[in-house]
């Protein structure tokens, strides 16, 4: 019931072509300019091994790196005619920015598709309410309870008991105390991504989440494209327009509507 989030990732770059390139770039100094933009148009630096900052050939850490920006800030202005450059890989998405499509695309999951999970709890005398620990629980689908922890055990009655949210939490209500019996709540929760790299979600959601979180990114992106190449636009040479690269998107949407609809879950019931 959990997927690797690496997986994903990978599988997602792979749908986009979001893949590593090579590039360099180059600037002359003039004794007072400190700041370049680096960064290819509608890309990102990558900050790995092989990052390099070079001043008149000989590597250089007098500077400061804006990821997100792409721009480089130099300690001090270089000297007149000094020969600046950096060599890096760029990528079209950041890490964060997959890591925050494959993240939406686990919630965009739900009901469709969703986790279930017995969560023990420990009854005590004259205590009503329960806070359940489980992660995102939605609802809870059946308590059954056991005087010694043991078998057998047996389903109270939907009338025994409620549930209420309060913010994030989902609250297990009795209106008569269970006493201290050990009970085992059955609950079902939204997709997640865990602390140990793993989404929480069957295995068959891997494809959905896929379409679904390429999708997210293509429409990410589209205010960029949209920015970055209204000068070509506008004197039409062969570049895609807005409308094109909204049909790309669109189409992995549906492609994702399609595979929920083929592979989702049986629909739960719970109070």
């Amino acid at each position: 019931m959990s997927i690797a989030l690496t997986d994903i990732i990978d599988s997602v770059n792979q749908e986009v072509e979001n893949h590593l390139l090579r590039g360099t770039f180059g600037a002359e100094g003039d004794g007072t300019t400190y700041i370049w933009h680096a960064a290819p148009t509608g890309r990102f630096l990558v900050n790995d091994e092989t990052f390099l900052v070079t001043l008149d050939g000989e590597p250089t850490s007098a500077y400061t790196m804006n990821w997100q920006s792409g721009d480089i800030v130099m300690t001090s202005p270089p000297d007149d005619e000094a020969e600046l450059l950096v060599s890096f890989n760029s990528v079209y998405w950041s890490d964060d920015e997959v890591e925050a499509a494959v993240a939406t695309a686990a919630e965009m999951l739900f009901p469709n598709f969703y986790v279930t999970t017995v969560e023990e709890v420990q009854g005590e005398s004259d205590k009503y309410e329960y806070t359940l620990s489980t992660p995102f629980v939605e609802a809870i689908l059946q308590v059954d309870h056991s005087s010694n922890g043991d078998e057998p055990w047996t389903t109270y009655a939907g009338n025994r008991y409620e549930s209420h949210r309060s913010g994030e939490d989902l609250y297990l209500k009795f209106y008569t105390s269970p006493g201290d019996e050990e009970m085992k709540v059955h609950v079902v929760s939204r997709p997640y991504v865990t602390d140990s790299d793993t989404i929480e979600v069957p295995d068959r959601a891997f494809a959905p989440m896929v379409s679904y979180a390429a999708y997210y990114l293509l429409s990410q992106k589209q205010a960029r494209r949209v920015r970055s190449d209204v000068a070509v636009n506008t004197l039409g040479v062969g570049t895609l327009s807005p409308r094109q690269m909204n049909d790309a998107a669109n189409a992995l949407y549906l492609r994702f509507q399609m595979q929920l609809q083929f592979m989702k879950m049986r629909p739960w019931q719970g109070r």
